[in-house]
């Protein structure tokens, strides 16, 4: 799947029930339609109106050329249904490209700890995030893989980490963002600090993901027993743009 397009006077209308994938009917009078404008396999914001039962849906979505012309509800950012996807009904609705006003400002994600995360004695431990600050794209879960932020819109990416030990005066300190299964991107590797001070790694790294690649925070410690991150720690994607 390729970046999010934005393609001028695209539209066109669908008569598709239910919340499921569109099919497109045709582009309006003086329009052009989603696979000659936005391409096929591409994916764009769109805009989904049905004026007689006041219903709507803007979201993005992947354009497939077929017989009929397809285009994916693959994550909605708004609609009339709270959020969630639109049950449409009978009858024609109206669906357009537009520019999200997200692309930019809001494809990110924030992830924290809650509590304080052993990390056993010189063993290569995956961070398993408890909380998000903000995810509005879904890119993170805590329940099968705590542990990573996996892409839902490709892109280039500011990734930024910061894990902060409990005071200790041990052995190293060591963390590293990787890609995916074993991708290194950053690695940083400090001293402990004395036995009142915490030791604290920040970094940040600029990359470029593709659908469904994750990031993840890998930390490991000598100290001779396991040592904890604070809850002062976090783990976040910003996205800057295709």
């Amino acid at each position: 799947m390729a970046n999010p397009v934005y393609a001028h006077r695209t539209k066109e209308t669908t008569t598709t029930t239910g919340t499921g994938t569109l099919n497109l009917d045709g582009a309006v009078a003086n329009f052009q339609n989603f696979v000659d404008g936005v391409g096929t396999t591409k994916q764009c914001a769109y805009c989904i109106v049905d004026d007689d039962n006041v219903e709507w849906e803007v979201g993005y979505g992947t354009v497939t050329d077929a017989a009929p012309d397809t285009l994916s509800r693959t994550t909605v950012l708004a609609s009339s249904n709270a959020g969630a996807l639109v049950s449409f009904a009978a009858g024609t609705k109206t669906v357009f490209v537009i520019d999200s006003g997200r692309d930019h400002l809001e494809i990110g994600c924030k992830v924290t700890l809650t509590t304080t995360f052993s990390v056993p004695n010189d063993v290569n431990t995956d961070v398993d995030w408890d909380a998000e600050t903000w995810d509005p794209f879904g890119m993170h879960e805590g329940v099968t893989n705590p542990d990573r932020i996996t892409i839902t819109i490709p892109g280039k990416y500011l990734v930024i980490c910061q894990l902060t030990w409990t005071p200790n005066v041990t052995g190293i300190r060591w963390v590293q963002i990787n890609k995916n299964a074993s991708t290194r991107l950053a690695q940083l590797v400090e001293q402990d600090e004395t036995a009142s001070w915490e030791t604290m790694q920040n970094f940040c790294i600029i990359v470029d993901l593709a659908l469904n690649d994750y990031v993840k925070v890998m930390a490991q410690q000598d100290s001779g027993s396991p040592l904890t991150i604070t809850n002062n720690s976090h783990f976040m994607v910003q996205r800057l743009g295709p």
